[in-house]
């Protein structure tokens, strides 16, 4: 069953999240022995709707899968700024917004000793990969779909002279949406910059890495027939990451949102293959943990 939606409480913002599995209630018994963590992607909300339209269980059938498989994890998922529930609008947010969103959720709603496997899917997978860089020590595996690495500087490229000059005057553009009303899903500069050379988002690095923990699995998904994200990308991602562990899982026929129940199969089965590999090494959490360093809810309110 679905968990009702929650709100963390940040001084200038409102982040929808729903929190289930160990260590979900507000006295946080049992303890969680692991933990994993959804991240949408662009247009999308935690509760699986895309761009106004319904594409199926998503999120909401992880989360139902860890409930029923993975019992001793507690499952996040959370709505960024201007999409679901969270506060603000879209096109006056920006996606360096959303990743401190992403930030803010991870560090103040998981169990900062419990090992997190961050699932992130396109622009959520881009996020994954700065959250598993920002906080090496608790992303403990990376569940990765089409993640969006380059597309942002890729659609600024493929501006026209005329798009480029509305942005630069301070401006807003339609980006192009087949499914959200006219109006809703316009973007300025800031949609942009932070994916540009040298800003804060760009991946990889200056050297072409992507310097995640060696000792961090890597789940990557992507469909063949990915139109959005192109499928070179991961193949690309899967030479630049520095983790030991990477495998690519190339699915016929998929599309870019793998929404369908064979890609679901293959994500939860990729989810419960990373959870095993943690186990067997011994880094999940032990039984009986002290509760004391838990900061599952700091900060946060309905």
């Amino acid at each position: 069953m679905a968990q009702p939606t929650a709100f963390l409480q940040i001084p200038g913002r409102r982040i929808a999240y729903a929190r289930s599995g160990a260590g979900a209630g507000p006295a946080q018994h049992p303890r969680p022995r692991a933990g994993v963590v959804f991240l949408g992607g662009l247009l999308s909300n935690m509760a699986g709707v895309w761009r106004f339209r319904r594409l199926g269980p998503g999120a909401l059938a992880l989360e139902a899968f860890v409930s029923r498989n993975l019992p001793a994890c507690e499952f996040l998922r959370f709505d960024y700024r201007g999409h679901g529930e969270s506060s603000g609008s879209f096109t006056d947010t920006t996606p360096a917004d959303w990743m401190d969103d992403a930030e803010a959720a991870f560090d103040r709603l998981t169990d900062p000793a419990a090992p997190q496997i961050v699932v992130g899917s396109s622009m959520g997978g881009l996020f994954a990969l700065h959250l598993a860089l920002r906080f090496p020590s608790r992303v403990a595996a990376l569940v990765l779909v089409a993640p969006a690495v380059g597309t942002f500087a890729a659609w600024h490229a493929a501006l026209s002279p005329e798009e480029r000059a509305a942005l630069a005057s301070g401006g807003s553009i339609r980006f192009a949406s087949d499914y959200a009303p006219p109006g809703s899903d316009r973007v300025r500069l800031g949609f942009f910059q932070p994916f540009l050379r040298g800003g804060a988002l760009a991946l990889p690095d200056g050297e072409g890495a992507v310097r995640v923990a060696p000792d961090c699995p890597v789940r990557i998904l992507h469909g063949e027939c990915d139109d959005v994200v192109p499928i070179a990308t991961s193949h690309a991602l899967l030479r630049q990451l520095a983790a030991d562990d990477v495998a690519l899982t190339v699915v016929k026929r998929g599309d870019h949102r793998l929404s369908g129940p064979r890609d679901l199969a293959l994500l939860e089965a990729a989810v419960a293959q990373v959870h095993r590999q943690l186990e067997a090494a011994g880094r999940l959490l032990r039984p009986g943990a002290d509760a004391g360093g838990g900061g599952a809810a700091g900060g946060a309110g309905s």
